[in-house]
């Protein structure tokens, strides 16, 4: 008779089995929001989304109330697959979803801090990153692969713009609501504490949990020109978390980031001449080596400050 795996009898098998239940959670409430959201936004907004989704893409500003749509659907998505299996999955291996998730751990201001500096010294290297990623290229034999791939890349950057375009002030509000602070809350519970925690607690290891969580954050995103500067991303957010002690460190981390990238869009709708923001603008080599330095140094300070935390107490 099959027994189900425990932590103690067989770590690994225990990891995968578990692994397996949180896609199956995952993929369960991705069908419940994503019928959720077709229902509401087709009944609110009277739009098929299903229909109309590649229509409001490529003509996002014929179609107001389809990009609106399809943001309160994204939404609905977001937390249906991000916060609901979170929840679920914690109970499921007997944590107090609240601890596990460290959704109620406080930490030092100082690490508010870090995070806001650490999040402005990534932009020069994950701007190398980018540009180095876009430029790799797959053998001759795989060339129709590369050729969909950066097709499916083009429509990724359609759907992007579309949901940060503004062309108001209170858009420009909405889109960090919507783009910026619930992606932030709902990835971050999701990524960093639920999976990186659990990761860590069956392994025992942060590093390895920070680079698993890392490569999963940046693959599901579905931009394969883009994995290495989101990869970054994930690793600066996962030892921020690792080292904060706290989730809410990470999420500010997050939110900045997003932010960030909704205000450049918007001022580069009011004056398209600010080189500095667009996707292909280079920073110096030497800015970019200093903000990489930038970036060890403050994980490095994080990992001192949550070391000094641990060993007060």
């Amino acid at each position: 008779m099959f027994k189900i795996p425990t932590f103690t009898s067989n770590p690994i098998i225990y990891f995968l089995w578990n692994i397996f239940i949180l896609i199956g959670m995952v993929l369960t409430f991705y069908m419940v929001g994503a019928t959720l959201g077709l229902v509401i936004t087709k009944t609110v907004f009277k739009i098929d989304l299903f229909a109309s989704i590649n229509d409001i893409i490529h003509n996002p500003n014929n179609n107001y109330w389809g990009v609106l749509a399809l943001k309160i659907n994204q939404a609905i998505v977001s937390v249906a697959i991000f916060i609901i299996p979170s929840y679920l999955f914690s109970k499921s291996i007997n944590q107090n979803p609240l601890h596990f998730l460290q959704v109620d751990r406080k930490t030092s201001w100082f690490n508010y801090l870090f995070i806001i500096v650490l999040i402005i010294s990534t932009i020069p290297v994950s701007s190398w990153l980018m540009e180095f990623n876009q430029n790799l290229h797959f053998p001759d034999s795989l060339k129709d692969i590369e050729k969909y791939l950066r097709g499916d890349e083009g429509l990724n950057k359609l759907e992007m713009e579309a949901f940060v375009k503004a062309n108001s002030v209170p858009m420009l509000l909405f889109n960090i609501l919507i783009v910026a602070i619930l992606p932030a809350i709902t990835e971050e519970i999701f990524f960093r504490g639920c999976i990186q925690n659990f990761v860590k607690m069956c392994f025992h290891n942060v590093h390895v949990a920070i680079i698993f969580t890392s490569i999963i954050f940046s693959a599901i995103h579905g931009d394969y020109f883009g994995f290495l500067p989101r990869f970054l991303f994930g690793l600066v957010l996962g030892y921020a978390f690792a080292y904060s002690g706290s989730i809410w460190v990470s999420i500010l981390g997050h939110f900045l980031n997003n932010t960030i990238t909704i205000i450049a869009y918007y001022l580069l709708s009011i004056n398209p001449e600010i080189k500095f923001l667009k996707d292909d603008y280079s920073f110096p080599i030497y800015v970019t080596l200093i903000a990489a330095f930038g970036v060890i140094t403050i994980i490095f300070a994080m990992s001192k400050l949550r070391f000094n935390q641990i060993f007060k107490k």
